[in-house]
């Protein structure tokens, strides 16, 4: 996982989603981009990603921000 920092945990979770949404269409297509951009598109997505599955962990309740 990815480092969560403090500007994600202040986000509301529909602003999470937005953002990763966001991230996820703004990935370029493989062969319009070399790959390290293409590496720091999906970056942002696992900065959110790694965010929710923070707050959000299989089998229990949402974990309160810290």
């Amino acid at each position: 996982m990815t480092a969560v920092t403090e500007d994600l945990k202040a986000l509301t979770d529909a602003d999470l989603f937005d953002r990763l949404s966001a991230a996820i269409q703004a990935i370029p297509p493989y062969s319009e981009a070399d790959q390290e951009t293409r590496e720091r598109a999906w970056e942002e997505v696992r900065r959110y990603h790694d965010e929710l599955a923070r707050r959000y962990q299989p089998g229990g309740a949402p974990t309160s921000a810290d």
